[in-house]
């Protein structure tokens, strides 16, 4: 999963510990990793994953998923994915 942030915020801090929560919570481990892209030091990986605005998650499991806004609610966050609850 790849999670674009625009710099070192707490905003960017936060959609990361959200991401991370969710994953630990309805995900196993070794299932999941996220790779975090920081749109300000690699506009090309934003414009190539269609991302406009951060932060977003970009999901690449049986289905190719994106998800932009506040990721507090972790639980529609994996409903979003199309990640399975436990």
């Amino acid at each position: 999963m790849t999670l674009f942030v625009a710099g070192a915020t707490p905003r960017s801090a936060r959609a990361r510990a959200d991401v991370e929560r969710m994953c630990h919570r309805f995900l196993e481990p070794g299932q999941w990793r996220i790779e975090v892209v920081d749109v300000l030091a690699r506009p090309d990986l934003a414009k190539a994953n269609d991302v406009l605005v951060v932060p977003a998650v970009v999901w690449r499991n049986a289905v190719h998923r994106k998800v932009i806004g506040d990721f507090s609610d972790i639980e529609r966050l994996a409903s979003a994915l199309a990640i399975p609850m436990r």
